[in-house]
């Protein structure tokens, strides 16, 4: 059976903290999942690092785990702290940044042909 999601152990509870952790001066990263129509990535930021502007071809879904992010979405900055989620619509210019050392869960969901899944 081919697995959906990968880079972690299955059916074991697991911190997030072990996905993907802050380290000054570095972006760790570990992709979950990349399929057709969805990817999910654990990120990890040291304060000060970040995302340069750029636009994605599917809608962004953001929760913060750990710390506060400046996202900013067509121009606007939101402040975003741990606990909290911001979504990025397709096409649409964004930007993350650390405020702090934080980590984050991103999901994107693109289109397959007409429809979304």
């Amino acid at each position: 059976m081919q697995e959906m999601i990968k880079n972690m152990e299955m059916a074991q509870a697991m911190d997030f903290d072990a996905l993907a952790s802050p380290k000054e001066g570095q972006i760790d990263a570990r992709t979950l999942a990349r399929k057709k129509g969805v990817g999910m990535t654990a990120l990890a930021f040291g304060k000060g690092e970040g995302l340069p502007p750029h636009a994605a071809p599917g809608d962004a879904f953001v929760y913060i785990h750990r710390g506060t992010a400046l996202v900013t979405i067509g121009g606007k900055t939101v402040e975003v702290k741990a606990g909290q989620v911001v979504a990025m619509p397709a096409n649409v210019t964004h930007e993350v940044m650390a405020k702090e050392d934080m980590s984050m869960l991103l999901v994107v969901v693109k289109t397959c042909g007409n429809k979304s899944i």
